[in-house]
């Protein structure tokens, strides 16, 4: 069995905590951007010190802040641009090698390179920053936490299985082990598929699960199914939800792209949270827009500095390569050979002035002031005086 799965997109290496949906298909692109971005506009700023005010709000979330990675556990078909689309609203994605969703979901439990997984399923869509999950071994929370670092997983209880859970949205302690003893026992079943993972894991965990005590099971409000039975205004507190699970309503299955809900005359509570994921998905669109535009603004401004570094690196080697003024190095090369030839002269006997008259004659000498004497710098030095 594997250990690790290869990371086929990423920025950095891992943190403490993730957050995680699944994606096997092109279809579901719809699906995960929603709920991907729901997660990452719930998140707390991370700004210099907004660490201590996190603090404050929640007191599950450490005193120094580190936000989880978003991550997406993908099919080896999910489609170039499918994938390009994710590097906007994730940290990371993850390809595993299967196109079976209860196969797929069982991998977060293989990636140890996590202290904590939150896992939520495509179908869901987030109200409110869940950021805390990632940190319920701290303070009120440590009963959870230990029954995670115990159990391998908490998650809310499914009214519709009685004493069951819905894994849906889990917390998740990663273990090599526990995948590998749950993919040994798939591989049992009749032609080695399960067809329900829910099923399969409440009968995998189901002692710890019945061990369990209700209060630190996940509570509702973390996996609020929604369903017919919320035409009545009184049945849920809207304002209460962290995390609305669609799995269950016909209206809305984003695995086959029917995200788009049809308007109702009525306006109860059943209705607007229906409308809430077309507003979500809405929101996703334009953030995926202005991300392009950012990029493409952010890539043209690299650009124009690598061009101008480029073009300043060789304005400074044309400089330090460009040939002495040759007609300086001449006459340089000319005043030598005139003084030579003075020193000669003066060797043979002749007078100073003598000397100095033939070899300024000889190297042309008295033509070359001439020249310079009527150059445009030299009569302006005789207009003032110099």
């Amino acid at each position: 069995m594997e250990t690790s799965l290869p990371v086929t997109k990423a920025m950095g290496p891992p943190r403490p905590c993730a957050i995680a949906t699944l994606m096997l298909s092109d279809d579901e692109l719809p699906g995960v951007q929603t709920l991907l971005y729901s997660i990452k506009a719930h998140l707390p700023s991370t700004e210099k010190g907004n660490s201590k005010s996190l603090k404050l709000k929640n007191k599950q979330t450490p005193l120094f802040y580190y936000p989880p990675e978003i991550i997406v556990f993908i099919a080896s078909t999910i489609s170039k641009s499918a994938r390009e689309t994710l590097d906007t609203f994730s940290t990371r994605y993850i390809e595993i090698h299967t196109t079976h969703y209860s196969l797929g979901k069982f991998h977060i439990f293989s990636q140890q390179v996590y202290n904590q997984i939150v896992f939520i399923d495509l179908n869901c869509l987030v109200q409110k920053d869940i950021s805390h999950l990632c940190f319920i071994e701290n303070n009120d929370e440590k009963e959870r936490g230990n029954n995670i670092q115990n159990n391998g997983f908490i998650t809310a209880p499914n009214l519709k299985l009685g004493d069951g859970f819905d894994s849906n949205v889990m917390v998740v302690k990663p273990s090599i082990h526990i995948f590998n003893d749950i993919m040994t026992q798939v591989n049992t079943k009749v032609g080695n598929i399960v067809t329900n993972s829910n099923s399969f894991l409440n009968q995998y965990f189901q002692s710890a699960w019945m061990n369990l005590a209700i209060e630190s099971r996940l509570d509702s409000k973390y996996n609020t199914q929604v369903n017919d039975d919320m035409e009545d205004d009184s049945i849920v507190d809207m304002n209460q939800v962290m995390i609305w699970n669609y799995n269950n309503n016909n209206e809305i299955d984003v695995r086959v792209q029917w995200w788009k809900v049809t308007a109702r005359s009525t306006q109860n509570n059943h209705h607007r949270i229906l409308q809430l994921y077309n507003k979500w998905y809405t929101k996703s669109k334009v953030f995926q827009e202005n991300y392009k535009e950012q990029q493409q603004l952010l890539q043209k401004s690299k650009q124009d500095t690598i061009n101008k570094l480029k073009l300043k690196q060789k304005q400074n080697s044309s400089k330090r390569q460009a040939p002495p003024n040759e007609g300086k190095r001449k006459q340089k090369e000319n005043y030598n050979a005139f003084y030579k030839r003075f020193k000669e002269l003066r060797k043979e006997g002749k007078s100073s002035s003598d000397a100095m008259s033939i070899a300024r004659s000889e190297h042309g000498i008295d033509e070359e002031e001439k020249n310079e004497s009527n150059s445009a710098q030299a009569q302006v030095a005789r207009m003032f005086g110099f």
